[in-house]
């Protein structure tokens, strides 16, 4: 696990970083055709399969997974919004989580080689995740001026993350 390396990252890491966009992709475009986003105005949906793929990043390449996570989102995301409020709402989908996971492993003082990763601080992480995803989330669609920012699509991004 990356979290306390400042270097810059290893060739396995630049795989894991492929196989992250990559998984992020494909459970995005299943999740789209199985479950589909209608509900909450076409933002948010109650089951959202790419959702481990932020903490299973997180957890394999540390803050690194910001940026499969950013061109993931980029290409998969389409709320009809132009490319600036495009890459906003990309911005906060691929830094909410790791974000909030950077904090969660701090509070939880989970070591950076996943020794001490147990049933309680893998339900931490996975909370902490959801919670930073969806509050970034809605906050980018508000900023975007997306009508359908709500507490009710918070809730269920939330829910769908979880």
């Amino acid at each position: 696990m990356a979290l306390s390396r400042n270097s810059k990252p290893h060739v396995l890491d630049l795989v894991y970083a492929f196989g992250i966009f990559a998984g992020y992709v494909i459970l995005y475009r299943l999740n789209d055709a199985l479950i589909g986003s209608t509900h909450f105005g076409g933002v948010a949906s109650l089951i959202f399969l790419p959702a481990f793929v932020r903490l299973l990043g997180f957890l394999l390449i540390g803050p690194w997974t910001i940026f499969p996570l950013f061109f993931a989102a980029l290409i998969c995301v389409d709320l009809g919004l132009g490319i600036g409020q495009q890459v906003i709402v990309a911005m906060a989908l691929s830094c909410g989580a790791p974000i909030a996971l950077a904090f969660a492993c701090k509070m939880t003082e989970l070591n950076p080689t996943l020794s001490n990763l147990t049933v309680g601080r893998m339900f931490v992480l996975s909370l902490a995740s959801a919670v930073g995803s969806s509050a970034a989330y809605n906050i980018s669609l508000i900023i975007v001026g997306n009508e359908n920012a709500s507490p009710s699509t918070t809730l269920a991004a939330l829910a769908g993350d979880t």
